[in-house]
């Protein structure tokens, strides 16, 4: 019992000193002093100074800075293998199987693509009604005409 105590706490307790902004990273170290000599002496170069002094020092890590590096997710490694799939043993096909088995042609109303079989009075009737005029689309010449009513008040 005290072991798998001892081992959640040390879970947790990783889980929440990586949440914790209390617990900064490792800061670099102290400045680095380097004694630069350049190569063109002179009055006119270097504002006359024949060395300088340069102090070099890492910038700090910001905490809330986004990551510069996108992690990419690792394949996962082959699972277990799949399990056997139990078939009862192979036994010849019928004709009546074949039968029951055979899945009638569709045929639509609307899309007959393979010009399945459909009944002439059903074809007849679509050329008949792509060729005729539509009678029933007339225009009412009495719009405007008619008195308006208020509505009463409520």
């Amino acid at each position: 019992m005290e072991e798998t105590q001892a081992a959640l706490d040390k879970l947790v307790n990783s889980k929440l000193s990586a949440v914790n902004p209390a617990n900064l990273p490792s800061q670099p170290g102290g400045p680095q002093y380097i004694k630069y000599t350049p190569a063109q002496q002179g009055q006119q170069y270097n504002s006359g100074a024949s060395h300088r002094i340069i102090k070099m020092q890492d910038m700090p890590v910001d905490p809330l800075e986004p990551p510069k590096f996108r992690h990419m997710k690792v394949p996962r490694g082959p699972g277990s293998p799949p399990v056997p799939v139990m078939h009862s043993p192979p036994r010849p096909v019928t004709a009546q199987d074949q039968v029951n088995w055979k899945i009638p042609p569709c045929i639509s109303n609307w899309k007959n693509a393979k010009v399945s079989t459909c009944w002439h009075s059903h074809a007849q009737t679509h050329a008949h009604a792509r060729t005729r005029t539509r009678t029933w689309l007339r225009v009412n010449t009495q719009i405007g005409t008619a008195p308006v009513r208020s509505a009463p008040m409520l």
